[in-house]
């Protein structure tokens, strides 16, 4: 008697999630963005907030909640409930964010399901004309024969082209001083006048300037050339073994999200990300769309996080 209620306990909760899973969603669904309207989280959202609507027949609506570093939308999701109404969209930021800001009430690793990886991009490595390199492996000659007499400008300390710069600097050996910007724009501003030798940006950001050979490419940052820029070695390719950093964008759930709903979100996403006119609307701002499954996102989530950790940790960054 014992056995049998066991196996139609067992029985009873199978039938159950696949019901739950049949059923998501029921009412819509927030898209937390922790940073305001227009920037690269917020795009990313709405594109898949639309796709996710007509997938579902559902409204998947965007909630930006914008703060320092993005701390307070990503804190309002890890204590929202599991229950698959509450969504995050995130870049690799939200692995950089409790390395540097101490007072931040989330764990990335544990506080949170990831979901599915959306897209990826490289960073590029740029350089004023008047800079005599063409090169890492010269930029790098140069770095050792001047310590200290290099700058290069980043979007912020702690954002990505300045963790990618120190990268850089850690595995060359050099001394190249860094200048932070309120923004990628003003960093630009001043690369562009020669106010700054060097800049790590986004394609996105540097391929224009690139074209218009306003600045000089260097090298990308990923494991292989970019498609957009075809010509622009690697830094692998360039002088620095060893060297690769892509980030990325992906959704994000409470911990503990049923498996069932993890399951069809994670399938919904990757079916809205192959979609043509998201492959389209990505690749127009220099990004890949790159699914997965909820482990490798796991897996890049985790990577990312320790990656990052060393950079801040080995380079003594503070968060202003």
């Amino acid at each position: 008697m014992k056995r049998a209620c066991a196996i139609a306990s067992i029985v009873f909760l199978m039938l159950t999630a696949a019901v739950h899973a049949a059923d998501y969603p029921v009412r819509p669904v927030r898209i937390v963005v922790a940073y305001p309207a227009g920037g690269g989280d917020d795009l990313h959202a709405r594109l898949v907030a639309e796709k996710l609507t007509q997938i579902y027949g559902r409204q998947f609506i965007v909630d930006n909640r914008p703060s320092a570093g993005g701390v307070l939308g990503f804190e309002l999701v890890a204590r929202a409930a599991a229950d698959g109404y509450t969504l995050l969209l995130a870049g690799a930021n939200i692995t950089i964010v409790p390395h540097l800001r101490t007072y931040v009430k989330f764990n990335v690793l544990d506080d949170f399901t990831p979901v599915s990886q959306i897209s990826s991009f490289q960073l590029m490595m740029v350089a004023h004309p008047s800079v005599p390199v063409r090169s890492i492996r010269d930029l790098i000659a140069l770095a050792k024969a001047q310590p200290g007499k290099l700058s290069f400008g980043s979007s912020g300390v702690g954002a990505t082209p300045h963790l990618s710069a120190e990268l850089f600097k850690r595995m060359a050996g050099v001394d190249i001083v860094h200048v932070p910007y309120k923004g990628g724009g003003a960093a630009l501003t001043d690369l562009l006048a020669g106010r700054i030798e060097l800049y790590f940006g986004t394609m996105a950001t540097v391929t224009p300037l690139v074209k218009d050979n306003k600045v000089r490419a260097l090298a990308v940052s990923g494991a292989r050339r970019s498609p957009l820029l075809s010509q622009v070695p690697t830094m692998a390719e360039s002088g620095l073994a060893g060297y690769e950093l892509i980030s990325w964008y992906g959704i994000f759930a409470p911990a503990g999200l049923p498996p069932d709903i993890l399951a069809s979100l994670n399938a919904a996403i990757g079916k809205a990300i192959q979609m043509p006119d998201v492959v389209a609307r990505l690749a127009a701002v220099s990004v890949e769309a790159t699914g997965s499954s909820q482990a490798d996102f796991a897996r890049l989530v985790r990577e990312t996080h320790h990656k990052f950790g060393r950079i801040i940790k080995d380079a003594g960054i503070k968060a202003d």
